[in-house]
């Protein structure tokens, strides 16, 4: 599985494919086998929760779930063994399925994001439904509420050191990084705003922040000598992957 989870991460088909081991309430003292050697993130169930009876999974089910949480497929590994590649690409093809983006209208928001917060597809990307003066399309890139005028989108700046310079680092959430392109303009005086000479870096790999949301947060540090006593402005635009 951790193979398959570096394969499907390349892919970057969309929104992101997490795979997570959730080990049986009777079976506590193989945990550390079923972890070593592994990566993945690994939970052991509990008879207070019994989610494997919830969901009434057999044995070494993988139970798939869209972006959403709900189910969209089940692979048993003990009758569809990995170690066959028919199996193995069988079940890299579903999970890949269940992460594609799908935008029905044409609007650049993903259905499934309009139909968890509105509950149909009718919202325009330039509307502003909770009055905070944020775009449904603005929301969306993001991962803040569109219909909570309290949640809206922030960038986190700080200066670190680096080397002999002040880097700026700026910080912000966004969705899967294979669903938005983030664009950067310098301006000295806040107008004419050109692509910056110099690329950004990223401070830190892009992290999964597991909230509900399937957004990450992502850092890029912005390295740029300048004079004593200048001043410049930078802004970052997110949008939708073509």
């Amino acid at each position: 599985m951790n193979d398959l989870q570096k394969e499907l991460r390349a892919e970057r088909v969309g929104f992101n494919i997490e795979i997570l081991g959730i080990n049986r309430t009777n079976y506590a003292s193989f945990n550390a086998t079923a972890t070593a050697g592994r990566n993945l993130p690994w939970l052991q169930d509990r008879f207070d929760l019994a989610v494997a009876e919830k969901w009434k999974a057999t044995y070494r089910d993988v139970r798939i779930l869209d972006p959403v949480n709900r189910l969209s497929g089940v692979f048993n590994l003990t009758s569809q063994n990995l170690l066959l590649p028919t199996h193995y690409t069988a079940l890299k093809k579903l999970l890949l399925e269940a992460a594609k983006v799908v935008d029905s209208d044409g609007d650049r928001l993903p259905d499934l994001w309009e139909e968890k917060h509105f509950g149909n597809l009718t919202p325009g990307p330039n509307e502003d439904a909770d009055h905070d003066g944020v775009s449904n399309l603005a929301e969306w890139a993001h991962g803040t509420s569109p219909l909570n005028s309290s949640s809206r989108p922030s960038v986190r700046l700080t200066v670190v050191k680096n080397g002999a310079l002040n880097s700026l680092v700026a910080t912000f959430r966004r969705p899967a990084p294979a669903m938005s392109l983030a664009s950067y303009e310098l301006s000295p005086q806040l107008g004419d705003w050109q692509p910056g000479l110099k690329r950004p870096v990223l401070a830190a790999p892009d992290a999964n922040l597991f909230d509900g949301t399937g957004c990450f947060e992502t850092s890029f540090r912005f390295d740029a000598a300048a004079e004593p006593g200048t001043q410049g402005f930078f802004r970052i635009t997110l949008a939708p992957v073509p």
